[in-house]
């Protein structure tokens, strides 16, 4: 055993210059071009074992472990004088003499077997694991990620501990010296089979060769491989995968930087088999990695890797930097599946976005381009609701076995067929396509998650994964009539100027005089109003501000039949709002939903939140065959009934209790016919006219002409009660 410093170490006669050296820091026999890759530093101990077996070949190892060997034609295959040999000595000038320490030499008459020179070299031998086809890199989360020393003293996952793989800096050393380590538990004793490292991903910092040790408790250490150098990164962001000559038995693993460009400063994980995914599910979380929590095969960035936002994601991807799959251990042929992603898109008006492909599909597949829908657009699979750029959304795809498919947006189906292309697009599951098209048909945009089964769910599944709780459903009607509450049943997250409701910018009755103006203009604020008792609720009326261009242009709606338990109309659906101050938008949902309180919750608007609303209620029978309008800011009967409809354009409402005022040809109708007689009826108006001269008309009904009751000259002309 000996120090080596440089130049030659051992030769022959006989030789002449040829013998093993240290030459450029490289441990090598000269000229036969075996070596170590491993450098040799000054003032640090090695053990160097050369041995020739009788066919000739020769083996050189370092520490006790093989790192070169060959059967070289020089000097008799390097064949021993077999009077003198000479050691630290070589021949020629003082640069070819080796200097330093040296505390053991062995010379044997036999060549020694690989077992026999890992133990005179005092090298411990690792406990070998089980090999694997299929392999994933995994890295460690910051609770279970050590290290040495820190740059700073940060704590791991924090500023200068950051080691993980894809992270966005490394973890930087105290100080650039041997000796300092990352270790990684990879949470039980299982096989290790190398390690990936990386750069710093901000400097020009990076680790260029490394040791590894191993251990099952994290107390008792080995070296890998009798402490063997592997080469390591050449840049910032590569991914260098070092496959160890076999796998080691282990649960922890440190690498020790032994070679390092800049500063030393690396990203690293260790490679372990892949295991098979449980229950049939992928589930991958985007934490750092591509790894799937379920277990199974790791998704692969095939076409370059996009950037992870913090540790725990999102991925966000761009420039068709998608994700691959080979899914077939765990989805089987492919014939059923129920795919799930988390994702949120820049862009969707009048771009496609290609969320799922599959070998054999061609260009067809699962896109979003305004809605959710199924390329070609022959096969008329689209979803109704409008997809918001910015915005997350679950989608969901599902065949099942006789190949019908199912879309869904977040939890809800919207759309469901059977395609007669791509095989009712049945899935080639040794190659599933995310996020990316050949074609380019792809945007930006991030996902924190994705979750495939190799099974079709049933939809109360996939609205209970997609965290949609959908309300109980009403009876279905097909008249309805608009309501707004009184204030005193009115609730709001938020005023701004902190008005009190019903006054200032509390406002928020169809046909105020102002409307509700938030506190502050952020998703998350809303209306609140009780309907009064658990009815069918079929949607909602909204209005934008009365006296300012401010109105809510996206929204969605929650009901609740006790004000405590919440759901969320059609999973959270966005609807579209208003696009001027005063046009009522009638927004009529899929089904009626059966609740008391609704909750409408902007979304987009333009300048402020501010927003006038109602709610669509069913059009219930009228008590004992009266309707009874009392204006009170809504056009209801206070005996059921049909509402009024201000046909001709609406006039205003000078208070909570009226009256109501109208301009000339701002009249009101009513199909009274559900709960009026045709032939027997008595009418009572409560009126106060501007103009009295002239005619003024104040009943009509179609069939009538020119006929009816009407003011003329201050006198009531051609007003009667009938009575059959």
């Amino acid at each position: 055993m000996f120090l080596l410093s440089y130049r030659q170490i051992f030769s022959s006669s006989g030789w002449g210059a040829s013998g093993l050296y240290v030459q450029n820091e490289i441990l090598q026999i000269y000229p036969a071009g075996i070596s170590c890759l491993e450098p040799i530093f000054p003032q640090i101990w090695y053990v160097a074992i050369m041995s020739r077996s009788l066919d000739g070949t020769v083996k050189l190892f370092l520490n006790g472990y093989l790192c070169g060997e060959g059967t070289p034609k020089e000097n008799n295959h390097y064949a021993l004088n077999p009077h003198e040999i000479s050691l630290f000595h070589g021949p020629g000038k003082e640069q070819n003499q080796a200097s330093g320490y040296v505390r053991d030499v062995k010379v044997y008459n036999h060549s020694l077997t690989d077992e026999q020179i890992t133990t005179a070299a005092r090298c411990r031998t690792n406990s070998v694991g089980k090999g694997c086809p299929f392999t994933i890199s995994f890295s460690s989360s910051a609770a279970r990620t050590k290290y040495s020393s820190v740059w700073g003293g940060d704590e791991s996952g924090h500023g200068f501990a950051r080691g993980r793989l894809n992270s966005k800096q490394a973890w930087s050393a105290q100080e650039s010296k041997l000796g300092e380590w990352m270790q990684l538990d990879s949470g039980s004793v299982q096989s290790i089979l190398g390690v990936t490292t990386q750069g710093r991903r901000d400097l020009d910092q990076w680790v260029t060769g490394f040791k590894v040790q191993v251990s099952a408790d994290g107390n008792a250490w080995v070296d890998a491989f009798c402490g063997r150098y592997f080469k390591a990164n050449s840049n910032r962001n590569s991914k260098v995968r070092t496959i160890f000559p076999e796998p080691i038995l282990a649960r922890y693993v440190r690498v020790l930087p032994y070679t390092w460009y800049g500063h030393m400063s690396m990203r690293a994980g260790v490679i372990v088999c892949e295991k098979p995914c449980v229950g049939g599910e992928l589930n991958y979380k985007f934490r750092m990695d591509f790894l799937s929590s379920t277990f199974g095969p790791a998704m692969d960035p095939y076409w370059g890797e996009g950037d992870f936002e913090t540790e725990v994601g999102p991925y966000i991807f761009n420039g068709g930097k998608g994700l691959t799959l080979e899914g077939s251990r765990c989805m089987g042929a492919g014939k059923q599946y129920t795919i799930i992603l988390d994702v949120l898109l820049d862009k969707v008006d009048g771009v496609w976005n290609r969320l799922v492909g599959s070998k054999g599909w061609g260009d067809t597949g699962l896109y979003v381009n305004t809605n959710l829908r199924l390329s070609p657009s022959a096969i008329n699979m689209r979803c109704k609701e409008t997809i918001l750029p910015g915005r997350w959304y679950k989608y969901v795809m599902t065949r099942d076995v006789k190949g019908e498919v199912s879309l869904f947006v977040n939890g809800e189906v919207c759309a469901t067929g059977t395609p007669d292309i791509s095989d009712h697009f049945a899935l080639d599951s040794k190659e599933v396509v995310l996020l990316h098209d050949d074609g380019g048909r792809n945007g930006d945009g991030k996902v924190r998650n994705v979750r495939i089964f190799n099974q079709r769910l049933d939809d109360k599944k996939i609205a209970l994964i997609c965290d949609c709780l959908l309300p109980e459903k009403g009876e279905a009607c097909s008249n309805f009539i608009s309501y707004s509450p009184p204030y005193q049943m009115t609730k709001f997250s938020s005023i701004w100027a902190s008005d009190q409701p019903g006054t200032g910018h509390g406002r928020s009755r169809l046909n105020s005089g102002q409307a509700w103006t938030a506190g502050q203009a952020m998703v998350g604020e809303y209306v609140q109003m009780d309907t009064g008792e658990v009815q069918s609720i079929a949607g909602v009326v909204t209005q934008g501000r009365h006296d300012m261009d401010e109105w809510v242009t996206a929204f969605t709606v929650e009901v609740s039949q006790d004000g405590i338990a919440w759901y969320s109309v059609h999973c959270s659906r966005v609807f579209q709002g208003n696009k001027d101050r005063s046009t009522k938008v009638k927004t009529i949902f899929d089904y009626p939903a059966r609740a008391r309180y609704v909750r409408v919750m902007p979304q987009k608007w333009l300048n402020q939140i501010s927003m006038r609303v109602g709610v669509l209620l069913c059009e219930r029978p009228c008590i004992d065959g009266v309707l009874d309008y009392g204006f009170k800011m809504s056009y209801l009967s206070r005996t059921k009934g049909p509402s009024l409809n201000p046909y001709w354009g609406e006039g205003l409402f000078l208070g909570p209790s009226g009256p109501y005022q109208f301009a000339a040809g701002q009249g009101l109708k009513v199909a009274h016919g559900r709960c009026i007689k045709a032939n027997t009826y008595s009418i009572l108006f409560e009126v106060a006219l501007d103009v009295t001269d002239g005619w003024r008309r104040l009943l009509q009904s179609d069939g009538w002409g020119d006929n009816g009751a009407s003011i003329s000259l201050g006198l009531v002309c051609c007003v009667w009660c009938v009575e059959v």
